[in-house]
């Protein structure tokens, strides 16, 4: 899971609105012309136990067009009443593990939490083969994603790999790299501009993070309420093109 951010950053998340409660995006309702209007909303993911996390709206400008879109990095705050007006930031919480992996095979694997009973790693000690064919899922479908850890061998133990993975519950990296990324084009564009049909507008994607890590980061174009607008669903999926 992320790290906590800083008091400054939870003031801010504090005195924003929140756009998913209402079921909206960063960009609807005029917030892609308005500086303003962008930055007083965010997208919260959960709040639970006091413990709030998600993306702010974010406005950037370039020489095609202004947009509001969800940031890179995601927030997490934590009140030590569980009011969002006292904001207590932990700032020595665990941050997210550095080693990068791919959706599409943390997908394949099996979640033994789903299973009846639930189970953990240690379960799935018979080999290294059958070990590592298992995650745990320890949270479900917030803002549309799942989060855990995988099984992993180590020293002849079946365990919990100390990397957090944060995938899309919805979309799998096959179908991201067939979408063409309008951030490429020349000039670059936005969503917005690829309005003319639903079946036009979901073939495009926004990649805002290009090659970190051999990975990039975005989101796919989608059609909602007769607009083409960014989904709050981000991707991360592997950089096909040759080293």
């Amino acid at each position: 899971m992320p790290p906590f951010s800083s008091i400054a950053t939870c003031l801010d998340v504090f005195s924003r609105t929140d756009l998913v409660a209402t079921k909206q995006f960063c960009g609807a309702n005029g917030r892609n012309d308005d500086e303003q209007l962008c930055e007083e909303h965010k997208l919260m993911w959960s709040n639970v136990g006091g413990i709030e996390t998600g993306k702010l709206c974010m406005f950037v400008q370039d020489e095609s067009g202004s947009a509001c879109v969800w940031a890179d990095e995601p927030y997490r705050c934590q009140t030590a009443s569980g009011r969002s007006e006292d904001p207590t930031p932990i700032i020595d919480a665990p941050s997210v593990g550095s080693t990068p992996f791919e959706c599409d095979d943390i997908n394949k694997l099996t979640d033994l939490r789903a299973l009846t009973p639930p189970q953990w790693c240690s379960k799935g000690s018979q080999s290294k083969q059958q070990c590592e064919g298992y995650k745990l899922v320890t949270t479900h479908s917030v803002g549309g994603f799942d989060g855990g850890h995988r099984c992993e061998w180590t020293q002849g133990k079946c365990v919990m790999s100390t990397d957090y993975f944060h995938c899309p519950t919805w979309l799998s990296c096959s179908v991201v790299s067939e979408l063409t990324d309008l951030r490429s084009l020349n000039p670059p564009q936005w969503c917005s501009q690829r309005s003319q049909s639903k079946l036009e507008c979901e073939s495009y994607k926004l990649v805002t993070k290009r090659s970190v890590g051999g990975f990039d980061g975005g989101h796919r174009c989608e059609w909602a309420q007769g607009e083409c607008v960014m989904s709050t669903d981000y991707f991360r999926c592997p950089n096909a093109q040759p080293a």
